[in-house]
């Protein structure tokens, strides 16, 4: 239990969707991919400390149910990956003292998947995942990925339709000016040296990162530096 408290914090949201479209993307998945089971997941880049993420399956309700009484998404590489890659197997990255490695041994229907990524431009991360009792080899899964697209967009519309919005992200878009200030306090210069550097007063650079944090609906400059770095603005 330990180790799950050392893990990052997700605020956890499975979404209702209709059967008819849960069918609809499951004859998709089948007729793209040849897989029996997909999932969709939308991670949020913000709130930096517990990132919000949305997710809907046709997965077996026992597999769901085991999953969220365990807590799985605090382990789970298809939230918790480190590096770049455009696809993971889960066969091939999960320790098998991993929780969702032992629900996959125990599960008949779901032994092994692989999971997609697309990243958005706000910062926020889709992913899809396809899974079924048969092994997945990284030849296949190359095999298969530009098939992935069609399947990916239906399931981002469907979520799009259905997701509550819980928090203002970024209330209006920043002026060239503003992004170029933004991006030299992010290398650490204040006020006065950024005046220096661009030829403007000090007020008027402080008034350009009054207007940052305002819009970046942020409370003071350092966190409008984070906030933009975890969306991809900088």
């Amino acid at each position: 239990m330990s180790r799950l408290n050392n893990e990052k914090s997700w605020d956890f949201h499975r979404v209702n969707v209709h059967l008819s479209e849960l069918n609809k993307l499951h004859r998709l998945a089948q007729e793209a991919v040849g897989f029996d089971y997909f999932s969709f997941t939308h991670k949020l880049p913000l709130p930096a400390s517990a990132p919000i993420v949305y997710t809907f399956n046709n997965f077996p309700e026992e597999f769901n149910r085991v999953y969220d009484e365990k807590q799985c998404w605090r382990i789970d590489p298809v939230f918790n990956y480190l590096n770049r890659e455009d696809f993971t197997i889960w066969s091939l990255s999960l320790d098998k003292k991993n929780p969702v490695a032992k629900l996959l041994e125990d599960n008949q229907e779901i032994k092994d998947g692989v999971t997609y990524r697309f990243p958005q431009c706000n910062g926020s991360i889709a992913s899809i995942s396809f899974a079924g009792p048969q092994s997945v080899t990284k030849m296949y899964a190359q095999s298969i990925f530009f098939k992935v697209y069609n399947v990916y967009k239906a399931a981002l519309n469907v979520l799009l339709e259905k997701r509550r919005v819980t928090y203002n992200v970024c209330g209006r878009l920043l002026t060239a000016p503003e992004l170029r200030i933004l991006r030299l306090s992010a290398d650490g210069m204040t006020a006065e040296q950024i005046a220096v550097h661009i030829f403007l007063t000090q007020s008027t650079v402080q008034f350009h990162i009054k207007n940052i944090v305002s819009k970046l609906c942020c409370k003071n400059k350092a966190q409008a530096i984070a906030k933009a770095a975890l969306m991809s603005i900088l």
